[in-house]
């Protein structure tokens, strides 16, 4: 129960549940100001509630812009998307912020790239959804060549504002649609922040930031 909710989290067989449904259900709930219980009974059944505010005015509310400025960096990043406007403006972003980009429209072809260079790309941006081979189904195959490629995951599922930079323990981060170049360009240094913490701490050596 107090694991559900959690992006990535499933109790499903591997390659049935990506654990992001109720996460998806919460950052919608939460996102609207709303509320969310949960009440179960072993062998009976699991009943959520949502309570949802009462609108009492048809005005929509201003948007707030972002005030986060992007960071500068480098690397060789792997993007793989079935959508060709988002994987461009992705890459045109990224290419900006100062990385060296690689492009794959399909999981397929991400893999055959990845097999190719793995030794030399730093970081692989994946979306979620995408038709024939999921972006989960990539993410697993890449670490049978590479385990400790870090990953950053794109989602237009509307998760929990918390949780959207957890990496869960698995070395990968979760940016959700539509997002900033200040958005994409921090959630890359702080993937690649993660992975050269972990590899400080793991072998005892001083491991150069990419993003500053």
């Amino acid at each position: 129960m107090k694991h559900i909710f959690e992006p990535f989290f499933t109790t499903k067989e591997v390659g049935e549940g990506t654990g992001l449904g109720l996460a998806a259900v919460y950052g919608t709930v939460r996102g609207h100001y709303d509320a969310l219980r949960v009440s179960t009974v072993v062998g009976k059944g699991t009943t959520f509630r949502l309570y949802l505010p009462l609108c009492e005015s048809a005005e929509a509310a201003p948007r707030k812009v972002s005030s986060r400025r992007p960071v500068r960096g480098r690397g060789r990043i792997l993007v793989v998307d079935d959508e060709d406007s988002v994987r461009r403006l992705a890459t045109t972003m990224l290419r900006r912020s100062g990385c060296r980009v690689l492009e794959a429209p399909d999981g397929r072809r991400a893999l055959e790239i990845f097999g190719r260079f793995s030794r030399r790309i730093d970081l692989a941006l994946v979306d979620l959804q995408m038709p024939s081979m999921s972006g989960e189904d990539v993410n697993r195959r890449m670490r049978r060549i590479q385990p400790r490629i870090p990953i950053l995951i794109v989602s237009g599922c509307s998760l929990d504002p918390g949780s959207s930079f957890q990496g869960k323990g698995r070395s990968e981060v979760l940016l959700q649609k539509p997002f900033s170049l200040a958005d994409l360009s921090r959630a890359v240094a702080t993937t690649l922040g993660e992975r050269a913490s972990e590899a400080e701490a793991g072998q005892g050596v001083r491991t150069s930031r990419r993003f500053t």
